[in-house]
Parts: structure tokens; sequence; C-alpha cells
């Protein structure tokens, strides 16, 4: 259910889900309004946009798979 929840917030805001699906990929950097919404939500650690990572393998397998293009 959490990452279901997580994931339909994701897929709600398209600006969110288009940064996080390239950070995924390895290809993009967040924006510090993305980071921040990300980390708050714990999907990414890290203390600033360009130290962000996915905060577990888990959470990368499933946003991977599922997110929205």
């Amino acid at each position: 259910d959490h990452l279901r929840r997580l994931l339909e917030g994701v897929n709600a805001d398209r600006n969110l889900r288009t940064e996080l699906r390239e950070k995924l990929q390895g290809s993009g950097k967040l924006s510090r309004e993305t980071f921040f919404r990300l980390r708050s939500a714990g999907v990414v650690r890290g203390d600033a946009p360009d130290r962000a990572r996915i905060r577990c393998e888990i959470y990368r397998d499933f946003l991977t798979r599922h997110l929205d293009n």
C-alpha cells in the first residue's frame, strides 16, 4: 500500500514524475523543489539536489517498473 500511494502521488505531478524518471535512469538532476518534495516523502536521501540518491533498491526497482511514461 505504501509504495502504491507513493506512486500515485508522483504520477499526479508531471514535473515530479519526469524528473524522478530521469533520475532513475541516471541521466537527470533534480530541481531544488523536486528534491525537497521527494526527500520529505522519503523517496530520496541526501542533503542537496546534486547529491540526491534514491533511498533504497526497493524504491528504485518499484518506481522503475511502475512509473508512468
